[in-house]
């Protein structure tokens, strides 16, 4: 480690960062999902794993704490929440030994390195650590910032409390701590990678990242949900909101999503049991209501039909408990092996509070579609499906893609046919552009097939590029850009739509 910068010293409190977002808006308007203030999951993780230990954690969610607070990056976009300058003052104030932050999107990498350049300049001999997906898969466009001591590869389970142990010593050695890059005698290095993938989950610190200091909740349902459709049989006012997260590991590996590489292709769940439990825990201490799922295949695993069974049988008592999943489900799972709707299933999501139904149909261009295999369940089972929610009190948000490489304007027209079809059976749709991330094997395509460098990439994400906000550069379909945007504003018609 570059040890002149860095004061060894027992290592007690720790502060966690969740850095300002990108906020869009088009016409006036907000678009799509952006910029709320979501509960961190790796907050969650890290700060519980830290509690178990006994140090003394600190965090901050510049997005939950300021998400009015908005300044111009690019026309139409926006970077939300406390400044850079209010975060260090909050750490000064606390005095952390060591600070902790994430990098989610790649699209957001700079905002991080923005954070970390202040927080540095402000304490410059207080390690700085980063972790997080986008820090996993390109750890140098962190370091290469002068301000990151250390970024942690993969999950942090098995690394951090290594790491901190050796921050401790006079002349802190990282070489024998494996998925670490850090600066050792101004030089950037790394360990070996291993692929650790952690079969349990730490507690969480629901009290350090749910509770403001002052003892006010954090998570106001009515700014972190995804649209107005998710506000559906809430009542109004205040109520508040957090995650559940039950499961790692996606088996899908699409073409699009890090999420199989990131975290493995088989599923690790915690436990219906374990599950529930935190359910409970949030309702009866939290007096949380509404809670939305953040990982990425609820109702894949038998173990999540375990816990919304649970959750349905305290619904009984408790009627007031709303789920929902934005990250949507796999269409393929209400369907049998026989191919039949599982209406059973549907009505368990009823039972257990769903207020939508988000399904992943992204695409009727089979090509581009690896979860749904159109052959097995067609569009008049989709719509079926639809029905069939609507008909137990739920609505149904479909989620939607376009602008995939190579995607033609018959393919484009032919989606805005099905989807215009589909429109009389749902609620509302959520469409959004393909964005090329790294990890994914879009983004390895683009760069091995030269559609794009890696530095150019980061030069036009400053730009304020994402699954928000298409630019001309990141348009590899072959319908021109303008041509496409008034295709993708037709789709946008949809919503909203009659009341299903």
């Amino acid at each position: 480690m570059d040890n002149e910068r860095l004061q060894a010293k027992r290592i007690k409190r720790i502060a966690f960062v969740s850095p300002q977002k990108l906020y869009y808006v088009e016409g006036g308007l907000k678009v799509g999902a952006t910029a709320r203030p979501n509960v961190s999951v790796p907050a969650l993780l890290v700060l519980g794993m830290l509690k178990q230990e006994g140090y003394e954690r600190f965090f901050v969610d510049a997005v939950a704490e300021a998400p009015g607070n908005l300044e111009e990056v690019a026309p139409g976009v926006f970077k939300a929440g406390l400044s850079n300058m209010q975060i260090a003052d909050k750490l000064e104030e606390f005095a952390p030994d060591v600070v902790l932050t994430t990098a989610m999107f790649s699209f957001e990498y700079f905002l991080t390195n923005e954070l970390v350049a202040e927080l540095k300049n402000r304490m410059p001999r207080v390690p700085i650590i980063v972790g997080g997906i986008a820090a996993t898969a390109h750890p140098h466009w962190f370091m290469e910032s002068g301000a990151v001591d250390v970024t942690v590869l993969g999950e942090a389970e098995a690394t951090l409390l290594p790491l901190l142990r050796e921050l401790e010593k006079p002349d802190p050695d990282l070489r024998s701590i494996p998925n670490l890059v850090f600066l050792r005698d101004g030089k950037v290095e790394n360990t070996r990678w291993i692929r650790q993938l952690g079969g349990t989950f730490p507690q969480f610190d629901y009290d350090s990242v749910l509770l403001l200091p002052d003892g006010g909740y954090r998570y106001d349902d009515r700014l972190t949900s995804r649209t107005e459709t998710y506000r559906f049989g809430i009542p109004q006012g205040e109520t508040r909101s957090c995650v559940f997260f039950g499961s790692r590991g996606c088996p899908m590996a699409c073409d699009y999503c890090a999420t199989s590489w990131r975290d493995g292709r088989m599923v690790r769940h915690m436990g219906a049991e374990r599950l529930f439990g935190e359910l409970k825990v949030l309702h009866e201490k939290f007096g949380v209501t509404i809670f939305y799922n953040q990982a990425d295949t609820l109702g894949f695993h038998p173990e999540d039909k375990k816990f919304l069974a649970l959750v349905a049988e305290y619904r009984r008592t408790h009627p007031e408990i709303v789920l929902n999943n934005p990250n949507a489900f796999f269409v393929r799972i209400f369907f049998k092996p026989d191919g039949s709707l599982d209406e059973e299933f549907v009505d368990l999501l009823a039972q257990a509070g769903f207020n939508v139904v988000t399904l992943a149909v992204e695409t009727f261009i089979q090509r581009f579609n690896k979860k749904i295999d159109f052959k097995r369940i067609t569009f008049e089972k989709i719509a079926a499906l639809c029905d069939a929610i609507g008909r137990k009190g739920m609505k149904t948000d479909i989620y939607a893609i376009y602008c995939f490489p190579g995607q033609t304007e018959e393919e484009m027209l032919y989606d805005l046919r099905m989807f215009r079809e589909l429109r009389g059976h749902v609620s509302d749709f959520s469409l959004y552009n393909l964005g090329y991330l790294p990890g994914t094997t879009y983004y390895e395509q683009a760069l091995r097939e030269g559609w794009f460098t890696e530095e150019q990439y980061k030069l036009q994400l400053h730009k304020g590029y994402s699954f928000h906000h298409l630019i001309d550069f990141f348009n590899l379909s072959k319908i021109e850009t303008n041509r496409l945007k008034g295709l993708a504003a037709e789709f946008k018609a949809f919503v909203p739509v009659a009341e299903k």
